[in-house]
């Protein structure tokens, strides 16, 4: 930006790490609402009745209570998700537009983000314990041993996934806290 063709404006320095992860964000934020809205409009919500009625899915969900609220509540869950992923467009934008709002508001998608992986995290160890419930019956031994190290490598590697998404999430929220980017950004709301 030059400060001769706007006067009134203030040289900001140039950087591309807002917009690198505006357009991230801009891009997988997006998909997401598109794959949310399709799935609100075209999921036929009936089948999870049928669900409920399965004696195997309610032996499921008493190992998993958690699963007994996202069953009766897919709609709403689907609502929330379709929100906040629309949220997280409009603060992209935001972000390559330079608008304070916006940085403060992608700070904040950052920290839900860290707590939906931390809940992952959580449910993958409430799970892990239980796997025994899928395993048939008339298994061989060998087998079975050789599910449960399956098993425990994607525990694992998923306990790694979300360590590095954690990570990821709190570095780029710490990058937009700092003053050198803050500096950057407008604190006007929209011009």
């Amino acid at each position: 930006m030059d400060t001769i063709d706007k006067p009134n404006e203030v040289a900001r320095p140039k950087t591309y790490f807002e917009d690198v992860i505006g357009w991230v964000f801009l891009i997988l934020g997006g998909y997401q609402v598109l794959t949310g809205a399709f799935d609100l409009v075209f999921s036929d919500l009936s089948e999870i009745n049928g669900l409920m009625a399965d004696p195997d899915v309610m032996t499921f969900i008493f190992v998993f209570p958690m699963m007994d609220f996202m069953l009766e509540n897919v709609l709403l869950i689907m609502n929330a998700m379709l929100l906040f992923n629309l949220i997280t467009v409009l603060c992209s934008i935001g972000l390559l537009k330079h608008w304070d709002w916006a940085r403060l508001g992608f700070i904040v998608v950052m920290g839900i983000n860290i707590l939906q992986t931390l809940l992952v995290v959580f449910y993958i160890h409430v799970a892990y314990p239980h796997a025994d419930l899928f395993v048939v019956e008339n298994m061989a031994s060998d087998e079975v041993s050789l599910f449960q190290n399956i098993l425990l490598a994607v525990v694992i590697f998923f306990d790694f996934i979300c360590v590095a998404l954690i990570l990821l999430y709190a570095w780029i929220a710490y990058r937009l806290g700092t003053e050198k980017i803050k500096a950057r950004f407008r604190p006007d709301f929209i011009k």
